[in-house]
Parts: structure tokens; sequence; C-alpha cells
């Protein structure tokens, strides 16, 4: 279990997810050890010189569009990226945090717990997929202690702009664009603000439960409810059109099921309304 005065290894510290932890661990005054792109190829860095008391791991690819272009990349640093910081937590004995991926494929059911049948629609998914049978292999043979985060879509300002909210709010304060432009209406999401992702990641790691986690709003939107939000918060709206193209092995709605992270009386706090506004007000300046 982690303490004030653990030292922790957060992999990924340049990315969205990473920034914001790295915030919330040096406000708590935590000793951080950080792994970033700048340090090198994540399978070449020599994590073995460092000495970790708890190990978050985030560093990897996300953006799912790209995975289809270059799934080998994808397979090389999110799986066996995975697997080497496996190797650190097994030969410093010290726990792992894993911040995985939804991978219920299209839903057998609403909202979607823990145990959900897991598939991989794209190689992103599969990506991670194989990176979690990496890690509960170490924990069921090594005795490792293993926790793996499984958020839906997290947002939040700093976010970048190949992803659907930031690529929203930017064509509604572009003045020159005079629709809204998008690929597929249809979709829904369940948007999680990144500081409630950061907070169930505090919980978790300060709680002697392990497993896997689901961490999400419970509520899934659709792009014309976002927007909706959005002309609200603005005061004005454009016409939305669609190119009617949807990704290649689309899921049209995904909902989270949270009940076992509240048990750990963690809850979201940011909702979508205050989640938009606080984007908005970064992007504004």
């Amino acid at each position: 279990m982690a303490s004030i005065m653990t030292k922790i290894l957060l992999t990924g510290a340049d990315g969205f997810i990473g920034k914001e932890i790295v915030k919330k661990l040096e406000d708590m005054k935590i000793k951080l050890i950080t792994y970033t792109k700048k340090d090198g190829d994540i399978l070449d860095y020599d994590f073995h010189s460092i000495e970790p008391e708890y190990v978050i791991h985030t560093a990897g690819i996300t953006f799912i569009p790209d995975s289809w272009d270059n799934p080998y990349e994808f397979f090389r640093v999110n799986t066996l990226g995975t697997c080497k910081i496996l190797e650190l937590c097994k030969d410093k004995n010290v726990p792992l945090l894993f911040i995985s991926s939804y991978l219920y494929g299209n839903p057998e059911y609403l909202p979607i717990d823990e145990i959900h049948p897991n598939s991989a629609p794209n190689p992103y998914a599969f990506s991670k997929l194989m990176a979690e049978q990496y890690v509960k292999f170490y924990e069921e043979k090594f005795g490792l202690q293993c926790t793996i985060i499984r958020p839906f879509n997290i947002y939040g300002p700093g976010q970048s702009e190949k992803f659907l909210i930031p690529t929203l709010i930017n064509q509604v304060l572009d003045k020159s664009k005079e629709n809204i432009i998008v690929n597929d209406l249809r979709p829904k999401r369940d948007y999680l603000f990144v500081e409630d992702l950061v907070d169930a990641i505090m919980v978790l790691m300060n709680s002697k439960s392990t497993g896997i986690f689901n961490i999400g709003s419970g509520i899934s939107y659709s792009i014309p409810e976002l927007l909706n939000y959005l002309y609200k918060l603005l005061g004005f709206e454009k016409p939305i059109q669609s190119n009617n193209k949807p990704r290649v092995e689309e899921i049209f709605d995904i909902r989270a099921n949270i009940n076992k992270i509240s048990k750990l009386n963690w809850q979201p706090k940011v909702d979508i309304q205050n989640g938009l506004k606080k984007c908005v007000k970064n992007l504004m300046g």
C-alpha cells in the first residue's frame, strides 16, 4: 500500500494523463521518479537502475485510428513495454498500477461491468488486452500485487486535438467555420474528466484492493448532446454536418458500471457541463 513517503515511478509522465498525475503527486509531496518519451525508447531504458516502491504505468500509444496504420508499433510499445515494466516490478518486488483501456468491444449489455467478456475491435485495444494478460500472468506466477484500471473516454484541458472533445470545441470556437463537421453522429461514449481519473488512481494506489476497475461516469453522450452543452455554454450554435463515415469496427454505445470502484468511496465529481466549461476556458486562454 502506498503512503505519503512512497517513492513512485510514473511512466508516461509527459502524457495527457501522466501530467495530471504528476501535478497531484507533487501537490501531495510524494517522491516521484518519471519516465517520459525524452528519456528514450521504453524498451531500451534502464529501469533497473532505479529503486521505486510503487509503479504507475501509463506510458503507451493511445489514438485508435493510428493503430490501424501501424499496429506493430502499438504492440511493441503498449504490450512489450508493459512486459518490461512487469520485469522491473518482479525484480524490485513492488506493486504495479496499470492504466489499460475498456476492452469490451460491442457491449452485450449496459452498463458494462468488469466481468463483461473482453474483445479487441482494433489494434490499440488488442495491444492493451495482451498487456493485461501479461499483468495477470505476472500476478499469478510471480506473486506481484497488480491493479488494472480501465478508464473509459477521458477528456480535459490539454488533451490532444486528435480527440473528439477538443476537436468539437475548436470547430465551435473557430469563426472561419460555418458548420461543425464530424464523421458520424451516432456513437455515444462515457466521458470522464481527467481529474476524476487521477482521484480514482489515488484511491486505488492507497488501497489494499487489487484486480480490475472500470473508471467512468456511468453516463454516455452523443456528439449532438455534447454540442448542445457547448452551445448553451457559449451562447451560440452552428449547424452540424455529418460525413456519415463510421470508423472501422465502430462501437455505437458504451457506458461503464462503476459500482466496484464506488465501493472504495470514489465517485466522479466533474459532470459533463462543468468539464466542457473547463476545456473551453483552457482553449480560450
